[in-house]
């Protein structure tokens, strides 16, 4: 029988949400027990340098953990290469295979150390959004969904600058590249058919924030007024488009002066529903937990900023995004008539 560690459990604590989790992504990559069995194997010389496996027996154990009375033969426990190999053959993290919800510790991933997390951050959004069927967000930026590749680039090219004043031209390049890669899929899932996906998606954004976008100030200083411009324009149009299922609410400053204050550290939070709550720092690093302890507080902080909202969704939203954009276009006309 394979060593316990601390990621095991008993049969009424952490090896029923581990067996039901892989049961689950097996559906969602349409992997049967022979399936899984053989990704493992094709994946433990790289992760141990030996080879090692989990086979279609030991796979089919373990998922007797999903039925309500599993039976004797079904598995105890799970050793903590197992985890490995079944995370890594999910194309998860083993965080999220565990489960953090008993855990008041929240997961904290530093995703440029290390390229495997952005597929995991991806895996997470998707997992959560359709569990949910809602993402409540709040950045002191536009979303990468919401705005035009081009925007985008520009704008992680100026929030990796930094690097390069330090001599760091390569990793700041990998670091643009990495978000670029979240921003660009992100962007495809959202912006498929609607039909595609069951959630709907909510941004909350400061006025002022907004107004920096337009008038070019901080780190959007280098990016080209046009591009600026197209992007307010685009999202107008998605916050219009009322099949699209995507709100922008924009906050009053001067009201929610406390809740600004309890994100000063934060560049984004976001709730799904209940169940979980991901939030990026200035420094990069990306956390996450599933404890209802986070997930509360942070809902009541979004609820919060939602009660000051100065227009949200709808026609007041979109025409002021219009507004914006227009004021961007009279200043570039006064510009080329000087």
């Amino acid at each position: 029988m394979p060593r316990a560690t601390r990621f095991t459990g008993s049969l009424d604590s952490r090896v029923p949400v581990i067996a039901r989790r892989i049961k689950e992504r097996m559906t969602q990559l349409g992997l049967g027990e022979v399936g899984l069995a053989k990704r493992c194997r094709a994946i433990a010389p790289d992760l141990f340098g030996v080879e090692l496996h989990v086979p279609r027996d030991r796979v089919s154990k373990i998922l007797m953990n999903c039925k309500q009375h599993p039976g004797k033969n079904a598995a105890k426990v799970i050793a903590y290469r197992e985890l490995q190999m079944l995370a890594a053959a999910l194309d998860v993290s083993m965080e999220w295979l565990v489960g953090q919800h008993d855990s008041r510790d929240p997961v904290h991933w530093d995703v440029l150390a290390d390229g495997r997390r952005v597929e995991h951050v991806l895996h997470l959004l998707a997992e959560y959004e359709e569990r949910a069927g809602e993402l409540l967000v709040w950045a002191e930026f536009l979303m990468c969904s919401l705005v035009m590749p081009e925007f985008m680039h520009a704008y992680h090219e100026a929030r990796f600058s930094e690097l390069s004043v330090l001599g760091l031209d390569e990793e700041k390049q990998q670091a643009v590249a990495l978000f670029d890669r979240i921003g660009n899929a992100r962007r495809k899932r959202l912006l498929g058919p609607s039909g595609d996906r069951g959630y709907r998606y909510r941004q909350l954004i400061f006025h002022s924030d907004l107004r920096k976008i337009a008038g070019g100030e901080e780190e959007y200083r280098g990016i080209a007024p046009g591009v600026r411009q197209s992007s307010l324009r685009h999202l107008a149009r998605l916050v219009a488009d009322l099949s699209m299922k995507i709100e922008l609410t924009v906050v009053d400053d001067s009201r929610a002066r406390g809740v600004r204050r309890a994100l000063r550290d934060y560049q984004s939070l976001s709730v799904f529903g209940e169940e979980f709550s991901l939030w990026d720092y200035h420094t990069g690093t990306v956390a996450w937990s599933e404890h209802p302890r986070y997930v509360g507080a942070h809902r009541r902080m979004l609820a919060e900023l939602e009660a000051h909202a100065m227009c949200r969704g709808g026609e007041e939203t979109v025409e002021l995004l219009r507004d914006l954009a227009r004021t961007m276009g009279r200043s570039q006309d006064r510009i080329r008539i000087r």
